[in-house]
């Protein structure tokens, strides 16, 4: 019985889903080499699948009715940009021509930022910001950034990732978006574990219905501490939160890219949807009003 549990866990992760890295490498250690391979395009396939049910629960009879462009301003909040920031790349690509974007990037790490603001130094409207982003119980100026090996994507809040740190400035999220109004907010995070620290923020400050949509697999924290995981997945469906995979391993992938699109113009539509009615609503309103 206390063996079913991994079992479970490997064959439908709650973070990773089908495409997880625990039933990756026992396949392929067990020599099902080719059946390893066939769990991203299966994945892919139900990640679509999501996707389109997602847009038909929102949208309705006019899930593929396409608005045109809108002067609906949209806030595009990227929490993990590394080096590339291939997120923030796709989403001007996708969307820059069909509303008004504006795109506000964090990268904690001193070492990372430079690249970063050289990379995306074409991408207009572009707010990056060396900072950490922390829960409203820290209340340092500082924070300790724990630097991990290689690449440097690890790198965490959490002291489980490395004994080295750089000391860094930090920030809420929930204040920062009061100080930026939009008509509509996307937030995508990769943030190794730190993503529940963001959350917990956006809720005790009554923020979290500004985020129409999350983004990101935040399964960093069930690498740290699989109990704090748990809870924060319980927080999740307590407050209604739901995500769609939006990182780095996703980028190479058609299908992926396809889904994800897909889901963040369902996003867009609705919020356009919904801006024309008020819009048409305040109208009427107008012209119904007896002159005084």
């Amino acid at each position: 019985m206390e063996n079913s549990r991994p079992i479970r866990r490997m064959l439908w992760h709650p973070h990773q889903k089908l495409w997880n890295w625990d039933l990756v490498d026992k396949l392929k250690a067990s020599g099902h080499t080719r059946l390893a391979g066939a769990l991203i395009p299966l994945d892919s396939m139900l990640l679509a699948a999501k996707a389109i049910i997602r847009r038909i629960s929102r949208l309705g009879p006019f899930a593929w009715r396409k608005l045109g462009s809108s002067d609906m301003s949209v806030l595009y909040v990227d929490c993990g940009v590394h080096t590339e920031g291939k997120q923030i790349r796709l989403v001007h690509q996708w969307f820059s021509s069909s509303v008004e974007l504006r795109i506000l990037g964090f990268e904690a790490s001193p070492r990372h930022f430079p690249d970063a603001a050289a990379n995306l130094a074409d991408i207009p409207r572009l707010d990056l910001r060396n900072v950490a982003l922390v829960g409203p119980d820290f209340k340092e100026a500082t924070i300790r950034l724990y630097r991990t090996a290689g690449d440097g994507k690890g790198d965490s809040l959490f002291q489980e990732r490395g004994e080295e740190y750089d000391e860094v400035p930090t920030a809420r999220l929930s204040r920062i978006l009061r100080e930026l109004p939009a008509d509509l907010v996307v937030v995508r995070m990769n943030i190794e574990g730190a993503e529940q620290f963001v959350v917990e923020d956006l809720i005790e400050a009554d923020m979290v219905d500004r985020v129409a949509a999350f983004y990101g697999m935040w399964d960093d924290l069930s690498k740290i501490d699989r109990a704090r995981d748990e809870a924060f997945r319980k927080l999740l469906r307590h407050h209604a939160i739901h995500t769609l995979t939006f990182n780095d391993r996703d980028a190479w992938h058609p299908l992926r890219h396809w889904a994800i699109h897909l889901d963040i113009d369902t996003v867009l539509q609705e919020g356009k949807r919904r801006r024309s009615r008020t819009m048409a609503g305040e109208l009427n309103s107008a012209v119904r009003r007896p002159k005084q």
